[in-house]
Parts: structure tokens; sequence; C-alpha cells
């Protein structure tokens, strides 16, 4: 779900879905998780932050069951 740029890419504001029920909501560039988004594991938790490159780059909070969360 998402927006396309002109080669096909993913870009602007979209929904990234996994066959294990993981799932990314927030902002895209280029096919990759970019800028502000929030990425839920059902079995890891929540990361809510700064994406670069598809990766948690910058400040976020993680949010693990049973633990207290994480800011960074």
């Amino acid at each position: 779900m998402g927006q396309f740029n002109p080669k096909g890419e993913r870009e602007g504001i979209g929904r990234l879905l996994w066959t294990d029920g993981t799932y990314y909501e927030g902002e895209l560039a280029g096919n990759m998780m970019q800028g502000q988004g929030r990425m839920v594991q059902t079995m890891l938790g929540i990361y809510e932050g700064e994406w670069k490159n598809s990766k948690a780059h910058g400040q976020g909070v993680l949010k693990k069951p049973g633990e207290t969360d994480k800011t960074g």
C-alpha cells in the first residue's frame, strides 16, 4: 500500500506487510523505510521513530513486551 514514484518504487506514506505478521507504517523513499515510521513485530515489540535505508536510525522508542520502553 502507498504511493509510487515514476520508477515504480514505493514512496511517500505507506504500509509494508510481511508474512510473519510484521508491518511497517510510515515514510518510504526508493522502496526503503526512510524518515518517520513505526514497525510492529508480534514477538519482538514496536519501534517508533526515525528510519534510514530501512534501518532504525536516529531518535526513536523501542517497546518490548514486559520491559521498560527504551528511548534513544
